[in-house]
């Protein structure tokens, strides 16, 4: 009962609520307002142009500032949705721009619709941003500028750097000309300003040059003149910062626009600072003998460009010395420490061979002699693509006629890297700046390495090669003109190179000139190709091959560290190594020398199987058979062994945690080349061996740090290793 009477007292509220008089004063309006366009861009022809508008109500429309007459619309009202229609007359003077106010009626909603019309473009430019003013008695500046814009329309501004302000007493412009005038400096410091000259164009769009001006003491000096033997004393392996007017004069040989000026650092596993370079200078003295780095305190402080003489006034600037090979640089540096900077110089020339780099050299641009890329299937960054993002920088193998080798680095951040053209396949010269890199992601990089300023810096060609093929063998990971056909999903824009996976291996056996083998092993031809436990034959090629019809079978599949290393299982000492054998004759070779090269890309794309492999590997030369062996030094480094890293895989998932393969890890094909001496030359037999070094191995942590090695692997070690090699070469002269 009490339950039917609540039901009709409910029914009832809700009866008298319906009764009620609707009162829609509590409810929003919803102001629709939308345009289609926000910016349009019409010929300088002129023409009929439009745009609709969506709208939930009567939309009011004017031009800001009134109508011009050379744009007419069809209609100015709308009421609701519609579309606007405008033509524009024939534009022969500057870019101009209508902004059209599009308003909803009895409302604070707007929408704005700019109608950019081309025309004549406005400029304003200025090759020479810095200059000296005479502080002894005052005086006036000029800098030349080229504009089209009339004097009336160009804004001036001023600003000065230190405590001192106000001494520049008039910037003005006559013709092309801006004309500075400073009161005289009664300070024995120099003081420093900048001008900014500036105009709007006909689109709204604020161009601006900038002059940087430093006044002289009351002596008339900008600084003292510092001689590179008092920088070099004045230096420290801790930074001294200069308290004075010092100035160095040198010439610039690199340039702000180039993005392979210095190694960008790695912040983290997987993050790099790609500001670095851009930020990155160098100078060297007028005769060539001297060269310094300059850091810049951000990249748009760096207005440095190739062949340039510059005046450097070392004020707050930081001189540091690096030691083994022994480096000068300069740090914090800004535009205000460039005193001047005068376009023409004549950069000199120093011709050198790899041999006759010494440290005199770091810092100075050298063209090197006879050079030609060890590897020319490649790119300049034969790298893991996808981790591109992940990498500062890659470098390339170039030897010379005397048989040295010289890495070039080449930053991700260059577009010319991965074209797809792939690297010159000639011999010339190759010019740059020599630098000294620490490159733990590529290995051992040597003592020197050369940094081109552009492409244009390899200037080997597209034929001549001095190297001629013996014989070599392709791994299918690396066969890196092939790959694309048979999985496209591996092309990645062209690039002729990255690693790909075993899903394009390839198979096939023929008798060559040459063998490769695995050491201690011989199995039938018939069984599985697995080249660490079989004997694999290759393909023939000799020096009058066309290369028509190659096969290939793959160097790749997992070993463990015991077939590397042989131990006594009783004293856990290390016995001897296992390692890839090269058995040939060069009986009817004509030349001069014979080459051996391989490239290398250690790992496999899961970490669980390539956290660790040896870390330094030789060659060896045997006429006996193999009774005896014989070292043969590296090319780059003069060593008994080459150091070799890398692991295509940013990350992975392993025992429940995240395994990160550090900063130092290389994500790409480490390249390695070796001269053979004359002894190997007209012999029936001659045997090479690739192999350990020692027991130094790779050993890549669960946490990011720079230490990514261990001394010696424990005997005990039972993780597969997979190794990945991708060519091999026999060449000679």
């Amino acid at each position: 009962m009490n339950r039917a009477i609540s039901f009709l007292a409910a029914a009832a509220m809700i009866l008298f609520a319906a009764c009620r008089p609707y009162d829609d004063s509590e409810l929003k309006v919803i102001e629709e307002l939308a345009v289609t366009e926000t910016d349009i861009v019409v010929n300088d022809g002129g023409g009929l142009v439009s745009f609709n508008v969506f709208s939930g109500g009567k939309v009011d429309i004017s031009v800001e500032g009134g109508c011009p007459d050379w744009l007419e619309a069809d209609v100015w009202t709308l009421d609701g949705d519609g579309a606007v229609k405008l033509f524009l007359q024939p534009n022969n003077s500057w870019l101009r721009m209508a902004v059209l106010n599009v308003r909803l009626a009895g409302s604070s909603r707007m929408q704005q619709v700019r109608v950019k019309q081309k025309g004549v473009e406005q400029y304003l430019e200025a090759d020479a941003p810095f200059s000296v003013l005479d502080g002894r008695a005052g005086g006036k500046l000029s800098f030349d500028i080229q504009t089209n814009m009339p004097t009336s329309a160009l804004q001036r501004n001023v600003s000065y750097m230190g405590l001192e302000k106000g001494w520049i007493t008039d910037v003005s412009i006559v013709g092309n000309q801006v004309q500075v005038t400073a009161a005289a400096n009664p300070s024995d410091l120099c003081r420093r300003a900048s001008c900014d000259i500036s105009c709007v164009n006909g689109w709204g769009e604020t161009l601006s040059v900038r002059f940087f001006i430093t006044q002289t003491n009351f002596e008339g000096k900008a600084g003292k003149d510092l001689s590179i033997a008092r920088l070099k004393a004045l230096a420290s392996e801790d930074g001294t910062v200069v308290e004075d007017d010092y100035q160095i004069e040198g010439i610039v040989v690199s340039d702000c626009s180039s993005a392979n000026m210095d190694l960008n650092p790695a912040l983290t596993f997987e993050t790099v600072d790609t500001d670095y370079s851009l930020a990155t200078a160098y100078i060297e003295g007028k005769d060539g003998s001297w060269g310094l780095r300059l850091h810049f305190a951000s990249k748009e402080e760096n207005l440095l460009t190739f062949g340039s003489k510059v005046v450097l006034n070392l004020y707050q600037t930081t001189l540091l010395r690096e030691t083994d090979p022994e480096r000068y640089s300069v740090r914090n540096v800004t535009r205000w420490n460039i005193v001047s900077s005068e376009p023409g110089a004549v950069v000199p020339v120093k011709s050198r061979t790899i041999a006759q780099l010494t440290d005199d050299d770091i810092y100075t641009y050298v063209s090197l002699k006879n050079t030609e890329f060890a590897f020319k299937e490649g790119t300049y960054a034969d790298v893991y693509e996808p981790y591109s993002d992940k990498l500062d920088g890659w470098a390339s193998l170039l030897v010379d006629a005397e048989g040295k080798g010289i890495y070039a680095p080449v930053n991700m951040a260059c577009s010319w890297r991965r074209t797809g053209g792939g690297v010159p396949k000639g011999v010339g010269t190759t010019s740059g700046i020599i630098v000294h890199h620490e490159m733990p992601r590529l290995g051992d990089a040597g003592r020197y390495q050369i940094r081109v300023v552009d492409e244009e810096g390899f200037a080997q060609g597209s034929s001549g090669a001095v190297l001629k093929d013996f014989a070599y063998w392709i791994n299918s990971y690396g066969n890196r003109n092939k790959y694309a056909a048979v999985n496209s999903r591996y092309a990645y824009d062209k690039l002729a190179t990255i690693i790909p996976s075993n899903d394009i291996l390839t198979s096939g056996a023929t008798t060559a000139v040459a063998e490769l083998r695995s050491e201690n092993t011989v199995i039938p031809v018939s069984r599985p190709a697995d080249p660490y436990t079989t004997a694999n034959y290759y393909v023939n090629l000799t020096p009058d091959n066309d290369g028509t019809s190659k096969t290939y079978v793959g160097i790749g599949d997992i070993t463990t560290t015991h077939d590397w290393f042989r131990w006594d299982e009783t004293t856990h000492e290390v016995t001897g190594y296992n390692g890839l054998v090269f058995d040939f004759s060069t009986r009817n070779l004509s030349a001069s020398s014979l080459t051996f090269s391989f490239d290398f890309a250690g790992g496999y794309l899961s970490a669980s199987v390539a956290r660790s492999w040896p870390a330094h590997w030789c060659v060896e030369y045997s006429l006996d058979g193999g009774n005896t062996y014989t070292l043969v030094r590296n090319c780059v480094t003069d060593k008994p062994y080459v150091h070799m890293r890398g692991l295509p895989y940013a990350k992975a998932f392993l025992n429940g945690q995240w395994y990160f393969t550090g900063a130092q890890a290389g994500m790409g094909f480490s390249q390695h080349h070796f001269v053979l001496p004359s002894q190997v030359l007209g012999k029936d037999n001659v045997r090479l061996r690739l192999r350990p070094y020692d027991r130094t191995i790779v050993s890549l942590p669960l946490v990011w740090t720079d230490d990514i090695e261990q001394s010696e692997i424990d005997y005990t070690t039972d993780v597969d290793i997979r190794i990945r090699f991708g060519f091999f070469y026999l060449r000679y002269r």
